[in-house]
Formats: C-alpha cells, sequence, structure tokens
C-alpha cells in the first residue's frame, strides 16, 4: 500500500491493526525486505495464517516486485 501521508506511522492505528493480528512491514531496500519476507513471513503467507500490509513510500509502484503486487489481490 503506497502511504504518502505517513498514515501508518500512528501508534493508535498500528496498535488496532496488531490487535487484529496484522502485520506491519515498510518496504524501502529491497534486498533487505526480500530476506525479512522471505525469512520470516513467506510459509504464514502462504498458509494464510498471517495478513501484513507492506508501506511503501519512497519506491515508486511500478518498482516493486511483481509477486508482491500480486498478493496485494489476495
Amino acid at each position: 500500500m503506497a502511504d504518502p501521508d505517513y498514515l501508518l506511522l500512528d501508534e493508535i492505528l498500528l496498535s488496532s491493526l496488531k490487535d487484529r493480528q496484522v502485520e506491519f512491514i515498510q518496504y524501502g531496500d529491497p534486498v533487505a525486505f526480500r530476506y525479512l519476507f522471505e525469512s520470516r513471513y513467506r510459509k504464514a503467507f502462504e498458509e494464510r495464517s498471517l495478513r501484513f500490509l507492506v508501506q511503501v513510500n519512497d519506491v515508486p509502484l511500478e518498482q516493486m516486485p511483481y509477486d508482491l503486487l500480486q498478493m496485494g489481490g489476495n
């Protein structure tokens, strides 16, 4: 999700998301993100035991990894 106004940095909103078992991940460095996602989140995502939001600020959406964009539709 693009968040140009940084709304997802609001502590109350983040707390509410955690209460609903939604993980919040910031996307910046593509290599660091890929490592984090594959090592911590991939299995849970495939098992559908995890919901998460990816915050994208400084990266144009057309430069996002294709598989990540496709997951947005799930």
